[in-house]
């Protein structure tokens, strides 16, 4: 089959688990005699010319077609709608369909391309499906998570939620003292208010909207393939049809069977691992706090994760962990030495303080039979299991946190148990025949 996979950012500048996801589906696909090529976005800093706006490069003898988005306000009007009804993409997207002539398409996320890219192929005749990575379908940035650091249940009716967010973003002084109803009674009069000349009329309007254009074009889909029971639930409750989606878990790209290595009873010092963005969401900085308890003579934290992305959190993370001897910071790794990373530790800890969507690094630490300690989230609950093959803690919570470490260092028989009932996740050949029998099912009853 000829399949076209699409992404917002792609290797070999991003590297985070959607970029993984992809491109061990695309290896694997290749591996087993498919055509892929993949359809992705990218930053640009350039002049707004047309013609610098696409090219195309190759990424390990795979094809990748590139649209680079720019923010700026001669390009498209209203200015919000760039990260979700790009028309610039569409008109792309077009062309790269009718060049390459797909027999399946398949979503991986759609930010700063847009839903209407659904549109397009199934005007083009050509199924498609969506694996959602996160939850940028419905929220705005992807996370559900607000800027007070608290977690966000998703858009209200007339998301007056997602309006003070994205102004608090905007680091406008005073807006985090507005009462949120105020923001909410400014998205139900959006059509009146759409009717005026205010500069950011057309951006309320849009912004109140998004999640009917993306709910309208998503069901569209030949199938939504949710990862999780948490994201299926959330999905359908903010309108996508029962009868379009299904729950497929991803897969990893493993090479054989291991064994990890339980530290003996003469070396005592524990072994943490983090693996992930250093960003506020992904609660790095709850972590630092718990191991600054413990002494470097009772386990050592090695920290893989750029230091690049969020400067400003970095540095605050770091100076929290400034001149102590048991926090080490590595930077990261390609992803081919993720097993021989984990086997350096005893416990990889996930202290996430926002809705994780099953991170592959999870599934990861499973297969290398390396517990995990991690908030007590769904998406993260699905996988970990308290006191089976890892311990769970409240989220955010520094010394329940501390606890669950405390737990590791002294109960001596709790390591060896854990360790001991990993779960071990599919692998990606699994996880591609699911896709392909699903794919060809929905070919069958197309003809």
């Amino acid at each position: 089959m000829n399949i076209l996979l699409v992404i917002h950012q792609f290797l070999p500048q991003y590297a985070s688990g959607t970029e993984i996801l992809t491109y061990t589906v695309a290896k694997e696909l290749k591996r087993q005699g498919h055509q892929v090529s993949i359809f992705t976005a990218h930053p640009h800093k350039g002049d707004r010319k047309i013609k610098t706006r696409f090219d195309q490069y190759q990424y390990k003898g795979i094809t990748v077609y590139r649209f680079h988005h720019q923010y700026a306000v001669a390009e498209q009007q209203p200015m919000v709608e760039l990260s979700f009804a790009n028309q610039l993409a569409e008109k792309y997207f077009k062309k790269i369909l009718r060049q390459l002539k797909p027999d399946i398409i398949h979503i991986f996320h759609l930010d700063r391309l847009g839903t209407g890219l659904i549109d397009i192929a199934v005007k083009e005749k050509i199924p498609a499906f969506m694996t959602p990575t996160d939850f940028w379908l419905l929220c705005p940035i992807s996370q559900l998570f607000l800027c007070n650091n608290t977690l966000c249940h998703g858009p209200t009716t007339y998301a007056g939620n997602c309006i003070k967010h994205m102004t608090e973003m905007k680091n406008i002084r005073y807006i985090k003292h507005i009462p949120s109803f105020v923001f909410e009674m400014a998205g139900q009069f959006t059509n009146i208010i759409n009717k005026t000349k205010h500069p950011y009329a057309k951006e309320l309007h849009s912004t109140v909207n998004r999640l009917k254009r993306n709910m309208n074009h998503a069901n569209k889909l030949h199938k939504v393939l949710s990862p999780t029971t948490f994201m299926t639930k959330k999905l359908t409750t903010y309108g996508i049809n029962e009868n379009i989606i299904q729950q497929i878990a991803f897969g990893i790209d493993t090479h054989k069977k291991t064994t990890h290595q339980i530290k003996g009873p003469k070396n005592t010092k524990i072994r943490l691992g983090y693996i992930g963005t250093l960003a506020p969401h992904k609660g790095c900085h709850v972590l630092i706090k718990a191991v600054l308890s413990f002494s470097p003579q009772d386990l050592i934290l090695t920290i893989y994760g750029s230091t690049k992305d969020f400067p400003e959190y970095t540095r605050q993370i770091t100076e929290d962990a400034k001149n102590n001897r048991n926090i080490i910071f590595a930077e990261t790794f390609d992803n081919h030495q993720i097993e021989q990373i984990i086997n350096t530790f005893d416990v990889l800890v996930v202290p996430s303080i926002w809705y994780e969507n099953t991170p592959l690094v999870v599934y990861s630490a499973q297969a290398f039979h390396c517990p995990v300690i991690a908030s007590n989230l769904p998406g993260l609950s699905e996988t970990i299991h308290h006191d089976i093959n890892g311990l769970l803690f409240e989220t955010g919570n520094v010394n329940a946190l501390k606890h669950q470490i405390k737990r590791i260092i002294q109960e001596k028989s709790l390591l060896e148990k854990l360790t001991n009932n990993s779960i071990i996740p599919k692998n990606t050949q699994t996880y591609v025949d699911e896709l392909l029998k699903i794919w060809r099912e929905n070919l069958v009853k197309m003809v």
